[in-house]
């Protein structure tokens, strides 16, 4: 069980260039933590380094958020079950994204719209760095026009552990694996799409709870420093939803399953 006794502390770091990303500052790293008192310093410096050394340039807007969480209102969950899907490239990347949404009930045209809110973002984007939300039934967009920044996830040392015996544990897949299973815990959320805006990171995913965690190697061509998350939803109170997304904290404790790798397609027609 785990020790809830023990003071734990949401560490959040974001960065941009040209200034905040509220003034309009293009994203160039963020990072999620919740950890021990003991812990805090360590992890600060190391996400210091990690913001000041990205691909994708210097930042000159560094912000961190340090905040102390009651231990009672920590949500302990296991992450979503892990799959590796197999395609041979980011345009059968693409197209293995639709024919999921597909499966999970999302139409045709939403499904589109909601690949090219991310394709059709460019690098010099300004104003939007959070997750759009998509309503799956109208294709509506709602929320804030910035997005959503889901936030307060970690994993536990004992999950982080279990990723390392699965030769997982790289940031960019550690980090999307805990945001996506929050995601899904809300039982408005239908499914996730994302791929990183890091250009050397072309690797994606679809999230839900029918899916798990499914990884897609390919989704964007080499050097591409665009990326994005959308969020399908079903109508739900929208401040509600936004409140678990941002505010309310979870660690996962265990990792859904063994990780499957190089499955094809993982539904019989």
């Amino acid at each position: 069980m785990p020790n809830v006794k023990k003071t734990f502390y949401s560490v959040r770091m974001r960065a941009a260039q040209g200034g905040p990303h509220e003034q309009g500052g293009i994203h160039i790293s963020g990072a999620e933590r919740i950890v021990a008192k003991n812990e805090l310093e360590t992890t600060i410096k190391q996400l210091l380094l990690r913001a000041q050394n990205h691909t994708k340039g210097s930042p000159d807007f560094i912000n961190f958020n340090v905040e102390e969480l009651q231990a009672e209102n920590i949500f302990y969950a296991s992450t979503l079950p892990i799959t590796t899907l197999q395609v041979k490239d980011y345009q059968a990347g693409r197209q293995t994204l639709k024919l999921l949404l597909t499966h999970l009930g999302i139409s045709p045209k939403i499904s589109t719209k909601a690949l090219n809110l991310i394709c059709h973002k460019k690098p010099t984007d300004r104003g939007q760095y959070g997750a759009w939300l998509l309503e799956a039934s109208t294709g509506q967009l709602i929320g804030p026009p910035q997005g959503v920044r889901v936030s307060r996830m970690d994993l536990t040392p004992e999950a982080r552990a279990a990723l390392i015996a699965y030769h997982l544990n790289n940031n960019h897949f550690s980090e999307a694996l805990t945001l996506a299973s929050k995601i899904m815990l809300h039982p408005a959320s239908l499914a996730e799409i994302c791929w990183s805006d890091d250009p050397d990171y072309v690797a994606g995913y679809l999230a839900s709870r029918q899916t798990g965690y499914l990884r897609i190697p390919y989704l964007k061509p080499v050097g591409v420093p665009v990326g994005g998350r959308v969020i399908l939803l079903r109508k739900t109170n929208l401040q509600q939803y936004l409140n678990f997304l941002t505010r309310q904290p979870v660690l996962f404790s265990q990792i859904g399953n063994s990780p499957k790798k190089g499955v094809n397609y993982p539904w019989k027609n």
